[in-house]
């Protein structure tokens, strides 16, 4: 994938800043590397996660001698894809530690390698159904109703931070629905004034919580994205993690932010003062992802490493 933003990696994290409440990540500042040796950086970042938890990760002892006896081409990946179970549980007791506050280059995963670990030659984190704006936030009416949205987006607001209803779908995934409750629980520790509370379902079929506003939790579709912002009355409150992909603690508190109400960091229409968008290198069909959005808030300073920060390669066009 050809690179469209000038910025690092990231793999996520929550801190709370001078500013408040700001969901942020941590950059890898190293250099750039080939497609080889991003995928070599990626095997030797798998085996130094697993080797951190091969005494609570089953058979994670086997599947490192494993990794480390394969040859360096195709028959790795099919090893760490057989093992695929065992190394997702790692990432997941990785992520959810404090130790990612202070990453060493070598235990940074970004989006690249776990595309990479989860068989994927891009990410499904972009939707193509026709209510998604930017890739995976859903707007009833589609991108034409985005203008009308951030005007008027206040009443989409959460009326009580303190108590935010989300249901789990009977049909969700388990590894799904352990990826959004390690988010929330990864949130509410860092962000105290932001507090989930688990709710019963009301309606399978309209999507709707017990109580409203609520976050319907879903895996039933392809891809990762999320309402943007709470629905009240007006339509179901939903949060898309999509198995083998998706249920991953970093990409739920993404789409988590989307549906507290934050839109993606590059939109705001400062972004050229901070990034380089390399027009050239985008998906003809998805240029108009990076679209600024003039009433985004630049109440704050930008923030390079946010977690709701496109990666460097969004919607990039394919190599090779």
């Amino acid at each position: 994938m050809l690179l469209v933003l000038t910025s690092s990696a990231w793999a996520v994290k929550v801190e709370v800043t001078s500013t408040g409440a700001v969901i942020r990540s941590h950059r890898y500042e190293g250099p750039r590397r080939d497609h080889d040796d991003q995928e070599q950086r990626c095997v030797d970042t798998i085996i130094a996660i697993l080797e951190k938890y091969e005494a609570i990760v089953e058979d994670a002892e086997l599947l490192i001698e494993d990794i480390r006896a394969a040859p360096q081409n195709g028959d790795v990946w099919k090893i760490i894809h057989q093992g695929h179970d065992h190394v997702i549980q790692a990432i997941e007791q990785f992520s959810a530690s404090s130790e990612v506050d202070n990453l060493e280059p070598k235990l940074v995963l970004t989006a690249d390698c776990l595309d990479l670990i989860n068989g994927r030659a891009e990410t499904p984190e972009f939707s193509n159904k026709s209510t998604i704006i930017e890739g995976d936030m859903e707007v009833m009416g589609g991108p034409g109703n985005v203008a009308l949205i951030q005007q008027m987006f206040k009443p989409r607001l959460w009326p009580n931070p303190g108590r935010i209803p989300y249901c789990f779908s009977s049909s969700l995934a388990q590894s799904s629905q352990q990826s959004f409750k390690d988010a929330i629980i990864h949130i509410q520790n860092l962000v105290p004034c932001l507090q989930f509370v688990e709710v019963t379902v009301a309606n399978e079929a309209t999507r709707y919580c017990s109580e409203k506003p609520g976050i319907f939790v879903k895996s039933d579709e392809g891809g990762c994205f999320a309402s943007l912002g709470q629905n009240a009355d007006w339509y179901p409150t939903k949060c898309n993690l999509q198995k083998d992909g998706c249920d991953t603690m970093g990409t739920a508190v993404h789409e988590i932010g989307h549906n507290l109400g934050m839109f993606h960091e590059q939109s705001r229409d400062d972004h050229d003062q901070y990034v380089r968008i390399l027009w050239q290198n985008i998906q003809e069909n998805f240029k108009n992802q990076y679209d600024m959005a003039p009433h985004a808030h630049t109440g704050v300073p930008y923030d390079l490493m946010s977690v709701m920060h496109y990666s460097d390669t969004a919607f990039g066009k394919k190599t090779g």
